[in-house]
């Protein structure tokens, strides 16, 4: 109980790794783990015995324990792990001088760590942005090997990665460490250096224009430790900071992660608000939403309300039939899909805590809710105090990185009115259709007040419509829920196929599970930050039926006497009836021609698949020898 009482004095600040497929993530955070004290006897014995003949996998093990992981040797879904860093590694030697605006006092009361393992892949692109979303600080890794820095692969998936770090956190917040130096450091240590320099130019040119200074390049050795937590003394050439020093001071720099700071006395003074990135289902406990603070704080008895409701029934699944027999039993939430709930516990990493305060990492038990009710992308807030609500619409500032087919003469433009673009906002994702843009150029003027579409390159102010239920919040307001990443996948042509099969060490599936078929390349198609919400009406509760009528109802053939069981049948109805959200803005934007009622009835149908599916894309195909393909 010491330990934890004195870790949770500490400042707490997440750390996101991230980066191409085999960069190294796994391994190095499992080392820096193991280094730092992070993981017990019984388990590093535990993992050295199941890699036995595998030594290249021991490091990673740690962080990836599905089975399916340790045989594909990739990361599926974010990890998260703590790490204490004690005063004298906090404010090492090593570490980069402070900026100005920072306050010493962190380092020196020692700093405690959420380490957080993103997936490679880019077929799990989504995992990767809800993890980036959650961090004070990114650290981008890097594989040094030159047949890796020259791919169209590593170039277009490092730069979309960089841009997702730099806007969703901060631009000031991002460290890059180059890895694998020590494939040949031990044969010559000039080699070595060499190239790490090589490395570093490319790495400067890639992200050029994304961070106000030089980006904060270390080289290490993510396999055999060298200059993780300590310098390294096969690295005499480096006179640098270790991994670690340059993390510490890049949270150093980071808003709000000082107690004491402007940022964090405004976050304290917002609502509550935790976007949940998993829900758990524990044996004595009941159900467990977890995730990170975004905001205000939360303590034992604190009545929750819980944001967006659950996945319509109608996309039949075990889950759904769950939460049919728990509605029809009188679980559940307000006649507008509002979830109440009643936190008996809270817990940080095995940790039980009375209370815990914007930052800070937490499961809840809460009583009253259906574990099948929750999923990734839900919001918990307090129920008295400014409660969250649900978006209608919302008009956002937007950046257009890539367009797709905006190269391709003679072809319509994707990004246009009625788009359906694939919104990441804080750990949740939605489909939302593009309404209106009005343009700007980089003075701030405006250049068309009522523009059709956009182009690679545009600064524009647009309005969002979400087809499922989303939480979002102006971002002056709410910092947290406020930006957002606007996610595509385009068919790649052979050059990205060809480059990426290296990369990934040869094979001709395209996903992480191996499958054929040609490769779709998730990208990053704008960012943006949101400026207004138009928030839904809470839906009054259902009128109760008369004796009369429910004696009527009783009478005729199938017809039960509750009312619940015929809202929540497991029956398929039609595709529009998965979201109240699908059929408000169909009704609303119900065209007069047929051309343009198969338009809108298709995105409906994409709505209602991305509401029920597990990995959804919105995809823009294209040949591969059109100019338009994706080429990093």
């Amino acid at each position: 109980m010491s330990a934890s009482t004195s870790a949770d004095a500490m400042p707490h600040a997440t750390v996101v790794f991230v980066g191409h497929h085999k960069a190294g993530k796994s391994t190095a955070v499992g080392h820096m783990l193991v280094k730092l004290g992070g993981v017990d006897k019984r388990t590093w014995e535990r993992v050295e015995r199941e890699t036995s003949t595998r030594p290249a996998s021991r490091y990673s093990w740690i962080v990836d324990r599905l089975r399916l992981e340790r045989d594909r040797g990739l990361t599926l879904d974010i990890k998260l792990h703590r790490l204490a860093l004690p005063p004298t590694t906090a404010a090492s030697p090593g570490s980069l001088p402070l900026p100005s605006s920072s306050s010493p006092s962190s380092s020196s009361a020692g700093l405690v760590l959420t380490l957080v393992d993103t997936p490679g892949h880019p077929d799990c692109l989504k995992s990767t942005i809800a993890g980036i979303t959650q961090a004070d600080v990114a650290v981008l890794v890097v594989d040094s090997r030159p047949t890796v820095l020259d791919s169209p692969a590593f170039s277009g998936q490092t730069r979309d990665l960089a841009h997702l770090a730099t806007a969703l956190i901060d631009k000031r917040c991002l460290v890059v460490a180059v890895n694998l130096v020590d494939v040949v450091v031990e044969g010559d240590p000039a080699v070595a250096e060499q190239r790490f320099q090589d490395a570093s130019e490319t790495i400067k040119r890639l992200l050029k224009r994304l961070t106000p200074l030089p980006p904060v390049l270390v080289p290490v050795s993510a396999l055999t430790g060298d200059n993780l937590t300590e310098p390294s003394p096969r690295m005499t050439w480096w006179p640098g900071p270790s991994l670690t020093g340059a993390v510490a001071a890049a949270v150093e720099g980071a808003p709000g992660v000082a107690r004491e700071s402007k940022e964090a006395r405004d976050a304290a003074a917002r609502p509550l608000r935790i976007p949940l990135i998993g829900t758990f289902k524990v044996g004595g406990i009941g159900t467990v939403p977890a995730g990170r603070l975004a905001g205000g704080s939360i303590r034992q008895g604190t009545s929750a309300q819980l944001l967006p409701p659950p996945a319509s029934p109608s996309s039949s699944s075990a889950a759904a039939a769950s939460t049919a027999a728990w509605d029809a039993a009188g679980g559940g939430g307000g006649g507008d899909g509002r979830l109440a709930a009643a936190v008996r516990s809270l817990e940080s990493f095995h940790d039980a805590r009375a209370a815990a305060a914007a930052g800070e990492w937490v499961g809840l038990a809460v009583k009253g809710v259906h574990a099948s009710r929750l999923r990734r992308g839900c919001v918990v807030s307090e129920a008295g105090d400014r409660p969250a609500r649900l978006a209608a619409s919302f008009t956002a500032r937007v950046q257009v990185l890539r367009d797709p087919t905006s190269k391709r003469p003679g072809k319509s433009r994707c990004l246009g009115l009625g788009y359906c673009a694939l919104v990441h906002v804080h750990t949740a994702q939605a489909p939302c259709l593009l309404r209106s843009i009005k343009t700007f150029n980089k003075k701030g003027e405006v250049v068309s007040a009522a523009a059709t579409h956009l182009r690679e390159g545009d600064i524009a102010e647009v309005e969002l419509a979400p087809l499922v239920p989303l939480v979002v919040e102006p971002y002056t307001d709410y910092p947290a829920l406020g930006r957002f990443a606007v996610r595509a996948a385009v068919r790649a042509d052979p050059d990205f196929t060809a480059a990426f099969s290296g990369l990934n060490g040869g094979g001709g599936g395209g996903g992480p599970m191996g499958q054929s078929g040609p490769l779709m390349a998730p990208v990053i198609v704008a960012l943006g930050r949101v400026e207004a919400v138009k928030y839904m009406e809470p839906a009054p509760e259902p009128a109760p039926r008369s004796p009369v009528a429910e004696a009527r109802r009783a009478a005729q053939p199938g017809q039960g006497a509750a009312p619940a069981t015929t809202a929540t049948t497991t029956t398929s109805p039609a595709p529009v009836a998965a979201s109240p959200h699908v059929q408000a803005h169909a009704k609303e934007a119900e065209p007069a021609s047929t051309s343009m009622s198969t338009a809108e009835a298709t995105v409906v149908a994409v709505a209602a698949a991305v509401e029920s599916s597990s990995i959804p894309l919105i995809d823009i195909t294209s040949n591969g020898d059109d100019e338009g393909g994706h080429r990093g």
